[in-house]
């Protein structure tokens, strides 16, 4: 009954989901679900919450893990994704119309403080808001799951995931100006963000 009713879902927001690709998501969902959540909410530090990002985030995400070019913990999501579009765009609209609750975290206020500088010289101009919006498809820093966001930072970095030229720009200065430890001030102003007010109480589909 649960799958019934979230096809229906899908396909009142899609309208150009065909009956066949809403019988798919009924398939996709709880897979979603077993590793990142409730309707996208994870309770897991090394996987990110996938609700109230915006649809470009995980559409663009969700095809770089189709065409191979981010790794995935599970070959599952190949096969559940191959040739597909529509699957990718469900997806996408269903996780974007959930609000992001953020993941609270413990925090070290000095940290906090000097993250909060590395934020606004580096990041904020994509991740706006100190980091609770997700901006053109930047996605959400505040709030996020702490062990993602750190192996995130390191795949940027070592290269290992691949990011627009103008991002690696960014991530070549921070790592030729900063010391290492400046990753975990940054880490600790974003875990400081997600025990204030997020201004982002609703899905975003940008």
């Amino acid at each position: 009954m649960q799958q019934i009713v979230l096809s229906t879902i899908l396909v009142v927001m899609l309208g150009s989901v065909s009956v066949a690709t809403a019988a798919e998501i009924d398939e996709l969902l709880p897979e979603c679900f077993a590793c990142h959540g409730l309707h996208g909410v994870s309770q897991m530090p090394n996987t990110p919450t996938l609700a109230g990002l915006s649809s470009k985030t995980i559409s663009q995400a969700l095809l770089a893990f189709q065409n191979r070019q981010r790794r995935t913990a599970t070959t599952e999501l190949h096969r559940l994704l191959a040739n597909s579009a529509p699957r990718i765009q469900a997806l996408a609209e269903y996780f974007a119309q959930q609000n992001f609750p953020p993941a609270r975290q413990a925090f070290d206020p000095k940290k906090a403080e000097r993250g909060q500088l590395l934020h606004l010289d580096y990041c904020e101009k994509c991740h706006r808001a100190n980091g609770t919006q997700d901006h053109l498809g930047c996605g959400i820093l505040a709030g996020q799951q702490p062990g993602y966001l750190r192996d995130s930072l390191k795949a940027f970095f070592n290269g290992t995931r691949p990011a627009s030229e103008k991002k690696t720009k960014r991530l070549a200065a921070f790592l030729a100006e900063q010391e290492p430890e400046a990753v975990e001030d940054l880490l600790h102003f974003y875990a400081y963000q997600s025990n204030q007010h997020n201004p982002q109480t609703s899905g975003n589909t940008q």
